[in-house]
């Protein structure tokens, strides 16, 4: 397997972790192209015709691919599943590196880049940047992120959390903080405008919301990092992040 990363690698990036798939070529920290499409719940039977369409329009090949990235959630069950399988299975056929990106901090630093390429974050300090993924019954995917220059951490893991009590920890955490700290939720944030008002109204302190795509070269610029620091997955062994047990595991 190669392991050296070189001046001219050709990554694919995949995330099927919402409603939307995408997948994108890249060539070092360059986007060749994306394709994102409005899957729904027929991520298995578009991914790898997107794939194909993908590398075609690039003039590429299956066999060109220097390594693969795929988000490995949190998200959708069944999507999160389709390109994990499908990563780990192309790894192998093709015996490159794989990488694994969670789903949601690949959502949470495409607005960070879209806050460093436009005024938006200009004034600002350092964001806290909040994804969140509708997980049904009042409850979200969700995690808090921290972006900086030379680097990023993961402030609270990534979970699913009953929205209205992840309101109550958020504030918690803002308390317990030295200096201010600008909130700033990505994702799913029209399902739960009341919720957001609701810390706006207990913090005293302006709430942005920003409804976004995820997008697979976000997946691919996070996982670039990893190859640096030689974090290369066993495909074998690469698994989703439900981030809890499946239903079908809890009945069990």
């Amino acid at each position: 397997m190669k392991t050296d990363q070189t001046s001219d690698n050709i990554m694919l990036a995949m995330d099927t972790s919402t409603a939307d798939l995408t997948v994108a070529v890249l060539q070092n920290d360059q986007c060749l192209k994306e394709i994102r499409v409005k899957a729904e719940r027929s991520h298995s039977t578009q991914l790898i015709p997107c794939i194909q369409k993908l590398l075609s329009d690039v003039d590429l090949k299956m066999k060109d691919l220097d390594c693969i990235a795929a988000g490995h959630g949190p998200g959708s069950y069944t999507g999160v599943r389709i390109a994990v399988t499908v990563a780990k299975t192309l790894a192998w056929a093709l015996d490159i590196p794989l990488f694994g990106v969670s789903s949601l901090e690949g959502l949470s630093y495409g607005l960070y880049r879209d806050m460093k390429q436009s005024e938006m974050g200009e004034n600002e300090a350092f964001p806290w940047i909040i994804p969140i993924l509708n997980a049904r019954r009042g409850q979200v995917y969700t995690g808090v992120y921290e972006f900086k220059e030379h680097g990023r951490s993961n402030r609270l893991p990534d979970g699913i959390r009953l929205m209205e009590k992840w309101i109550e920890q958020i504030h918690d955490q803002l308390q317990s903080q030295s200096s201010s700290k600008q909130i700033t939720f990505v994702g799913d944030v029209d399902d739960f405008k009341s919720e957001i008002s609701t810390l706006e109204e207990i913090s005293g302190q302006k709430v942005n919301c920003f409804e976004k795509h995820m997008n697979a070269y976000d997946i691919g610029l996070l996982a670039l990092s990893q190859w640096d620091q030689s974090k290369i997955n066993e495909p074998h062994h690469f698994i989703p992040n439900y981030t809890q047990l499946t239903e079908a595991e809890r009945n069990l």
